[in-house]
């Protein structure tokens, strides 16, 4: 899609900072539980929108197409919900929300949670794979090792036994792709060094962790 689909007006900044706002004039906007039915005000799904601004496919990979186009509609994987007065309202990436001991996860939400709860500027979790074939959370922070005690307390004090990260470490910055996308594998590799206890690691493996 285009950079922007939805935009909210300025008078309602007060009232809903949060928000992004309603579809621009040409764009239409819903948001869909898994088996494409509009859901209800308050309720959290998958943003899916269409109109000029959305694209007609992947060049020459029709399956490709296929998955991200249905009816006219694109769907964006963004997580969103709608309140009764029409605003839309952004919950994270689908692709974020994750199975862990069965329990679902969302790791954008846990990484803007500890971000807000101990000051940090940035984090990102992921799912990595032990040398059992389990899997496990990893947590990486950014900031200084000062807060490391505040990170770790707060998973233990804060999260459910199941959710908590079994690595969390703190980073000076966070590895990006060539796109400047955090690199999750980078990640997940470093999370599963530090849990076999490879040397040269500064991650903490954290007891209690899924």
């Amino acid at each position: 899609a285009t950079a922007r689909l939805t935009c909210l007006d300025p008078a309602r900044l007060r009232d809903a900072p949060d928000s992004i706002g309603r579809p621009i004039p040409g764009v239409e906007i819903e948001v869909v539980d898994e088996a494409g039915r509009a859901v209800g005000p308050g309720e959290t799904g998958t943003l899916r929108a269409r109109g000029p601004g959305t694209c007609l496919g992947y060049w020459r990979d029709p399956a490709a197409t296929r998955e991200i186009l249905e009816g006219g509609w694109l769907r964006t994987n963004d997580r969103g919900s709608v309140d009764a007065d029409g605003l839309l309202y952004h919950r994270g990436r689908a692709d974020e929300i994750v199975k862990l001991a069965g329990r679902r996860v969302d790791l954008g939400r846990l990484c803007r949670e500890v971000e807000s709860s101990v000051g940090a500027p940035t984090s990102a979790a992921v799912l990595f794979e032990t040398a059992e074939g389990a899997q496990r959370l990893g947590l990486f922070v950014g900031g200084p090792e000062s807060l490391r005690e505040r990170v770790l307390a707060w998973c233990r004090d804060t999260l459910a036994r199941d959710e908590r990260p079994a690595v969390v470490e703190m980073i000076d910055s966070l590895p990006r792709s060539s796109s400047g996308k955090v690199d999750t594998a980078e990640l997940a590799d470093r999370a599963r060094r530090a849990w076999s206890g490879e040397a040269g690691s500064r991650s903490t493996p954290l007891e209690g962790g899924a």
